[in-house]
């Protein structure tokens, strides 16, 4: 039996099968995790590259802004497909490490600011 557990985020064997390229859908120019549906940029020491490249496993931190990104912007797209336009364009800031204390309070405000909450 094998069990998962966090480890502080480290690499682990079991999740190298897990790992694929996937494309990031219109990020802005500038080389940072922002498009027309996401913006991850208000994470300190946010991800950069001047290639477009996003490639990290999990145990850099860089590694979840790079899944909020994909996710959302997935989700996003996916639910416009449905029709569903008004209210579904908004763009969500997104910052890794959301559950504890002043981050999560901060972000609860721009969701209700943006009447997403």
């Amino acid at each position: 039996m094998l069990d998962l557990f966090d480890l502080g985020d480290k690499d682990q064997e079991v999740f190298k099968g897990a790992y694929r390229k996937v494309m990031l859908k219109a990020l802005e120019p500038g080389g940072r995790l922002k498009g027309p549906y996401v913006d991850t940029t208000i994470t300190s020491k946010c991800a950069r590259s001047s290639n477009f490249e996003f490639a990290y496993t999990r145990k850099d931190d860089r590694f979840e802004e790079v899944m909020a990104y994909y996710h959302i912007d997935t989700l996003q797209r996916y639910i416009q497909s449905l029709g569903f336009k008004d209210g579904a364009e908004a763009i969500l800031m997104a910052e890794k490490n959301l559950y504890g204390g002043k981050k999560n309070k901060s972000m609860t405000k721009i969701f209700k600011d943006r009447g997403i909450l």
